[in-house]
């Protein structure tokens, strides 16, 4: 509703923080006429803390699986991930009623909706199953239709007494190109910090185009390229920038 967007998120943090505290163009004005609030504020931060508890539940979970070569152990994992994340996106699809701005709760990174804390959460649960079969799976597992499960060596997310004693043969994908970003988060983010209006790092289309959603995806998409791109030639160079 216009003029109303915050809630209860606004109304806490005026009363205890004061409005000089807010934001005074927030991002999500154009869509929804909203006044100014705080994305960070009180209540924001204990839905973030929420997303942060999914997480932990998840890990504790995928933890207390037997850590054995045995292919029930291995599915255990998967389906774990995979059902979590489904009905967590499942959740969010109904309170925003399937929609990108509608809905009984929006889908609002800025207030940290349940409905976006519930589809970070279950979009996160399906790709640590999918970077599970990518990463940490044998590339001769997957394809061979054996009913025994190997892991690679390198293996990201289970303990060594988790691994077969079978070879060393590759998973499908060692991790390219996100290692290397990786290895630079802090120079990339400082980097998109300061270049964050300049070309090629953020391509601004004509004003029309910008209001629609694809464009902005897609200004995006070649900023996030562009980075990549420069994460990639520091690699190369053995550069490595941390803190």
């Amino acid at each position: 509703h216009p003029g109303c967007t915050g809630g209860s998120h606004r109304y806490v943090d005026e009363k205890i923080l004061t409005s000089s505290h807010f934001y005074s163009e927030p991002t999500c004005g154009p869509t929804y006429g909203c006044l100014s609030y705080d994305p960070e504020g009180i209540v924001g931060c204990f839905n973030a803390a929420f997303l942060s508890f999914l997480g932990f539940v998840t890990g504790k979970l995928v933890r207390a699986i037997p850590r054995s070569p045995s292919p029930s152990d291995h599915y255990a994992f998967l389906k774990i991930s995979t059902f979590g994340g489904m009905v967590l996106l499942t959740a969010g699809a109904v309170l925003c009623n399937f929609s990108q701005n509608d809905g009984v709760v929006p889908v609002n990174k800025n207030l940290w909706s349940p409905s976006f804390i519930f589809v970070c959460g279950g979009g996160a649960n399906l790709l640590f199953g999918i970077f599970f079969l990518l990463l940490d799976m044998k590339r001769s597992t997957l394809f061979s239709g054996s009913q025994s499960f190997s892991f690679s060596s390198n293996s990201k997310f289970t303990d060594p007494s988790f691994l077969s004693e079978e070879g060393e043969s590759a998973p499908l994908w060692d991790g390219w190109p996100l290692r290397e970003v990786g290895k630079n988060s802090i120079t990339l983010y400082m980097g998109h910090e300061i270049l964050d209006s300049c070309v090629p790092f953020a391509i601004y289309f004509s004003e029309s185009s910008m209001d629609e959603h694809w464009g902005k995806i897609l200004s995006n998409v070649i900023g996030v390229s562009c980075w990549v791109a420069v994460a990639l030639v520091l690699n190369s160079k053995k550069i490595y920038i941390t803190v």
